[in-house]
């Protein structure tokens, strides 16, 4: 006796057989061949057009069109900077890095770079967040890599407000405590809110070997830390990103034509003034779900109304 096996598709309500009979069954009418098998009407018709008892394929006749190896970078780094969910992030790569990105080939990017699944910035705090007190700061820093030229010892700062999710970045020509510190105090002196805390982590770098890159973060822990103290601002620094993120992005970056991409944006003014002008669009235009569809700017005067005592100066 030979057995075959049908494969159909898991929320299938009919067998080859009865459709087989359906598609025979010519001369009974679709109300009354529905009541027999215990189907709806809509599934009787549609195996009524077909010549197959089969299911078809469930793939997309349009496959949206996968991420380019530096969209994937920049992707990344976007991410392990923000720590934005799915749905955030696939407004922020739709509106800068490519409109046609789809949720799946996204999450599927994030799993490619075992980061699809991070902690939320709340939970990162070892004391509970209190808005109607102040402000929590998460601080990142990426060094670009030698591959980009000219733009090789450049650094970008991103600084983002927890609770608001308002955001600076900014560009130093290179590395030092003093940039850090300069830029951590152009922030604190614009941002409206009292200043309770700085989380941040290693820099996210590229360049060098593993001894250069150890001095690097100490230099960056110290200087960040002697300034919080300074200050009298909470200072905590958390674990780097897994090793095997880090690696596969600097393996990509040497296949990925990244040096065309920061040439093909001009000198170290042009790629600031672009940042410059992407973040006042993600502070003022970009509605995103954590804030229950408003901007940053709108999630910070909202939470002026409720919180002025938590503010130095009123948001504008």
């Amino acid at each position: 006796m030979v057995t075959m096996k049908i494969h159909l598709h898991k929320n299938a309500k009919t067998t080859p057989a009865q459709r087989a009979f359906i598609q025979a069954s010519g001369h009974i009418n679709t109300f009354e061949l529905a009541q027999r098998l215990g189907i709806s009407e809509t599934t009787v018709r549609k195996w009524k057009k077909r010549n197959s008892v089969y299911d078809r394929s469930h793939a997309p006749n349009k496959i949206a069109t996968a991420l380019t190896p530096v969209q994937e970078i920049i992707v990344v780094l976007i991410r392990m900077c923000l720590r934005s969910g799915l749905d955030d992030l696939q407004k922020i790569v739709r509106c800068f890095i490519y409109p046609d990105c789809s949720r799946s080939g996204l999450n599927r990017c994030l799993k490619k770079y075992h980061i699809s699944r991070l902690e939320t910035l709340h939970t990162l705090l070892p004391v509970p967040l209190n808005d109607h007190q102040g402000g929590y700061l998460y601080y990142t820093v990426i060094r670009l890599p030698d591959l980009a030229g000219a733009l090789s010892s450049t650094l970008i700062h991103i600084a983002m407000d927890i609770s608001s999710r308002w955001l600076r970045v900014d560009m130093t020509p290179c590395f030092s405590p003093d940039n850090t510190c300069r830029f951590i105090e152009a922030f604190m002196n614009r941002f409206p809110v009292k200043l309770l805390g700085i989380i941040t982590m290693d820099p996210i770098e590229f360049s060098g070997g593993a001894q250069d890159s150890q001095k690097i973060h100490a230099r960056h822990n110290q200087s960040i830390t002697a300034f919080c103290k300074a200050r009298n601002v909470n200072c905590f620094i958390v674990k780097n990103y897994h090793s095997k993120t880090l690696n596969r992005v600097k393996k990509m970056m040497h296949t990925s034509g990244l040096h065309t991409h920061f040439k093909a944006i001009g000198s170290f003014d042009d790629l600031k003034l672009l940042m410059t002008k992407h973040m006042t669009v993600y502070n003022s235009q970009l509605c995103q779900r954590t804030l229950k569809q408003k901007t940053p700017q709108e999630k910070m005067c909202a939470r002026y109304a409720l919180f002025p005592g938590s503010f130095k100066s009123r948001p504008t």
